[in-house]
């Protein structure tokens, strides 16, 4: 607690707002999901580097928590698609699909991380610490 109540003061120092920071648990029988509209997507990649900097990870290794890849209009083949397009984007005849972890029930990622970086919470949510992850 003495910890959050450290970070509630620098906000308040720092930025002038009274932040409030939580630890909350999980909470049993309680399941989490999220949905984002695919129409919507641009290929503009905002939401990556929200994620690498919100997450403190690196934009240039290969692993990222989101990627969006670029498809043909009409193809959701996804061993077709490009993540490394560049120009402007939306392009003429491409669609843009972001592509993240799907919080599996039975996550196989958790089994396949050789050093434990990856684990599923007790409310279901798969997480990775991007301090172990190698």
């Amino acid at each position: 607690r003495a910890l959050l109540s450290r970070l509630e003061d620098q906000a308040r120092e720092r930025y002038g707002v009274n932040a409030r920071i939580d630890d909350p648990q999980a909470i049993p029988g309680v399941e989490y999901a999220y949905a984002l509209s695919l129409t919507a997507c641009t290929g503009c990649r905002q939401c990556e580097y929200a994620c690498a900097e919100e997450n403190n990870t690196s934009r240039s290794p290969q692993m990222h928590y989101i990627r969006i890849v670029e498809l043909d209009v009409g193809s959701f083949d996804l061993d077709e698609s490009e993540h490394g397009y560049e120009g402007r984007v939306p392009a003429d005849g491409k669609v843009y699909m972001p592509v993240s972890c799907q919080q599996c029930a039975n996550p196989p990622c958790v089994q396949a991380c050789p050093v434990k970086a990856t684990w599923q919470e007790a409310d279901g949510i798969t997480v990775i610490d991007y301090d172990w992850c190698i």
